[in-house]
């Protein structure tokens, strides 16, 4: 069973993580992206995997804060990165059409 105070870690790392994604968004620098979201992927699969221990009022309420936070955060990203997505989508789309000719 896994302390609270690892969960909570992995969720400030998480928070963090999104933090740095977010910035490098907003300045367009893309090519970083991928290996901060596998870093995501990993610290979800870690948090999924801990057991903690019933947590007090107080350990309740800054894992609620934690993951309020980071969902925002994701809403933030994806508002930033789905239309870089979309327009590489229509790029591809363009590209497949000109070599079908």
């Amino acid at each position: 069973m896994a302390g609270l105070s690892d969960v909570l870690a992995c969720q400030r790392q998480l928070a963090s993580t999104l933090a740095q994604m977010i910035e490098l968004a907003r300045a367009r620098q893309w090519e970083q992206l991928p290996a901060l979201d596998a870093q995501c992927v990993s610290l979800v699969d870690r948090l999924r995997a801990l057991e903690p221990a019933q947590p007090t009022a107080l350990e309740r309420s800054r894992i609620e804060a934690l993951a309020g936070r980071i969902r925002a955060d994701q809403d933030q990203l994806t508002a930033l990165v789905r239309p870089q997505f979309v327009r590489l989508m229509r790029r591809m789309d363009q590209l497949q059409r000109m070599r079908m000719l």
